[in-house]
């Protein structure tokens, strides 16, 4: 035992010297093998990046188009009701108005770049900020799809059935807007005229475009709320680097 004591005495200095040798190349390697993952992480979410920046364009696109329904439906609303008050007169429009409004619209957002930085956890490289910009527009798309299967099982159920049911004779050539125009494009018979005293009698027709109308509201503003977000997005997205 003395002269373990002994030989500890004398060799301390280089026992210590390969401690510390040794400590600092396994610290070393740690930190070699922690550079090169967090390297490899933050290539391959440059790579998500790029695949959410298109992500967002294409659903900008869609969007727009959306938005641009809605506005156009929130028109058919407001004429036809200004038309069931009489302060305007029954025109071609009519009937063009009423089949428009009975499409349904479905906004269906590109995840692939969302749902690969998550998984991988690139996500966290971003800033704080663009972080939580990111999940709330995500989140937005959430709340866009559940307002727009309210809507379309609105459309379903109660607005067109009762237009199957009284207005059927509104598609023909003349309607524009129906999916079936190329149908009736030869049709040899007269074209049928909108029956204008049952229309304005009809009080469940006017109360269901009351209904479509601020359906229609609704789904704007979210669409515009997606085309703010993304647009604010992108302009980061562009700028900043990981």
């Amino acid at each position: 035992m003395k002269r373990i004591f002994i030989t500890l005495k004398e060799k301390w200095p280089e026992y210590i010297l390969e401690i510390l040798v040794i400590t600092i190349g396994i610290l070393g390697a740690f930190m070699l093998n922690t550079w090169n993952e967090n390297r490899k992480l933050q290539n391959t979410a440059e790579v998500h990046k790029q695949v959410l920046i298109q992500d967002m364009k294409a659903d900008l696109v869609d969007l727009k188009e959306l938005n641009d329904q809605m506005e156009a439906n929130i028109n058919s609303c407001i004429r036809l009701f200004r038309q069931f008050k009489t302060l305007e007169p029954i025109d071609s429009n009519t009937s063009n108005y009423i089949v428009s409004l009975i499409l349904e619209y479905n906004f269906s957002p590109n995840k692939t770049g969302f749902n690969a930085l998550d998984n991988s956890g690139g996500l966290t490289l971003f800033e704080n900020e663009l972080q939580q910009k990111i999940r709330e527009y995500y989140s937005l798309t959430e709340k866009i799809i559940a307002r727009e299967n309210i809507s379309n099982n609105f459309i379903r159920d109660k607005y067109e059935p009762l237009i199957f049911d009284k207005y059927a004779y509104l598609w023909s050539q003349s309607n524009t807007f129906s999916f079936s125009s190329e149908q009736y494009r030869d049709d040899p018979r007269p074209i049928p005229t909108l029956d204008t005293e049952s229309l304005l009698s009809d009080r469940p027709l006017e109360v269901l475009i009351i209904a479509r109308q601020y359906q229609s509201d609704t789904q704007k503003s979210l669409y515009q709320s997606g085309i703010e977000s993304i647009n604010q997005m992108l302009e980061q997205l562009e700028q900043d680097k990981l």
